[in-house]
C-alpha cells in the first residue's frame, strides 16, 4: 500500500516538474534580451509580462523542486525480497501477531483498521442476545451472536425456564446455594454482568417470580 501511494506520488512529482519546465521554457524564449530589445514599443509591456511570468515560473519550479526532496527523503524504503517474504508469512496467521508480547493496543486498532470495514450489531428485542455482523476488507461478510449484559431478570431470553427451572428445585427441597449450583452447573447465568449464581441472585430470581422465601433454606 505503501510503495503504491510512494509511486502515485512519483508520477505526480514528476509530471508537475516536468509541466513547469515545458512552461518556463517557453516563458523564457519569448523574453530574452533580444526578443524585448526588437519589440515594438506597444508591446513591450506584454514582453515585461511574460518576464515576469518567467520568474514566477522558476519561483514555482525551486519550490516544488524543494517539496519533492523532503518528500524524497520521507517516503518509505524498498521493501527487500526476505522483508516481503516475512510480511506475507505474518499475514498468513493473524492470531499470532494479534497475541504476540510485542504487538501493543495501537497495534491492534491499526490491525482492525485495515481488516475490518464495517461491523453491525442488531439487539433481539430487549433481551441479552446480540446479531453481529463483521464486513471484512474484501468483502466477506462474518455473522455471530453475542451476548451484552441486561439490568434485570426478565429481559433475559431464557427468563421463563429460568423461573421454571428455580420454582421446580424449591419444590424438590434444595436450598438456595444448592439452586445456584444447580442452575451453573446447567449454564443458566444471571443479568448484568455477573457470571454465577450466588444464593444471594437466587433470592432475587424467587422473589422475581413472585415467590416469597418462605419454606427455601438459605445457603446451608
Amino acid at each position: 500500500m505503501n510503495a503504491s501511494r510512494s509511486a502515485f506520488a512519483w508520477e505526480r512529482w514528476s509530471a508537475a516538474l516536468g509541466s513547469f519546465s515545458v512552461r518556463a521554457s517557453t516563458t523564457r524564449s519569448n523574453c530574452t534580451p533580444t526578443a524585448v530589445a526588437s519589440a515594438e514599443p506597444e508591446n513591450r509591456l506584454v514582453v515585461r509580462q511574460l518576464e515576469a511570468d518567467w520568474e514566477a515560473a522558476l519561483a514555482e519550479r525551486e519550490r516544488l523542486g524543494e517539496e519533492y526532496d523532503r518528500f524524497a527523503t520521507t517516503r518509505p524504503r524498498t521493501l527487500t525480497a526476505v522483508e516481503r517474504d516475512q510480511i506475507r508469512a505474518l499475514a498468513a496467521d493473524v492470531p499470532a501477531i494479534w497475541h504476540a508480547p510485542s504487538t501493543t493496543d495501537a497495534d491492534r486498532k491499526q490491525l482492525i483498521r485495515q481488516l475490518i470495514e464495517q461491523v453491525r450489531v442488531a439487539v433481539i428485542d430487549t433481551t441479552e442476545q446480540v446479531q453481529a455482523e463483521i464486513v471484512w476488507a474484501g468483502g466477506h461478510h462474518t455473522h455471530s451472536q453475542i451476548v451484552r449484559p441486561v439490568a434485570c431478570l426478565a429481559q433475559l431470553s431464557y427468563y421463563p425456564q429460568l423461573a421454571a427451572r428455580a420454582r421446580e428445585l424449591v419444590e424438590t427441597g434444595h436450598t438456595t446455594r444448592q439452586i445456584a449450583e444447580r442452575l451453573n452447573a446447567e449454564g443458566l447465568r444471571p443479568p448484568k454482568r455477573s457470571a454465577t449464581f450466588t444464593p444471594n441472585a437466587v433470592n432475587d430470581l424467587l422473589r422475581a417470580c413472585l415467590m416469597s422465601g418462605a419454606g427455601v433454606s438459605s445457603s446451608r
